[in-house]
């Protein structure tokens, strides 16, 4: 259930966004800027599974911008949680 909630806040977000005038391309990048907040804040009090969670999404909202230098660095970081995580 939380994470359709942080789904549908997202979508709701972005379509804020583009009611307000923003591009794609921004609302892209606001989504993966707001995700890298998330995992920040878990990082800080999560479990090891839960902070790769949240770099896994942090990857595939880098992905979805197709930013590419962003989307490499986030992966390393979503392999190295994945194995802290014993995955």
């Amino acid at each position: 259930m939380k994470k359709t909630l942080k789904i549908s806040f997202l979508s709701c977000s972005a379509l804020a966004l583009i009611a307000c005038g923003g591009s794609l391309d921004s609302i892209n990048s606001k989504v993966a800027e707001d995700a890298v907040k998330q995992y920040e804040m878990v990082k800080k009090t999560g479990t090891p599974a839960e902070i790769y969670v949240h770099a896994s999404m942090v990857t595939a909202a880098y992905l979805q911008a197709k930013d590419d230098a962003n989307y490499k660095k986030w992966h390393e970081i979503q392999l190295k949680a994945a194995k802290k995580a014993g995955m």
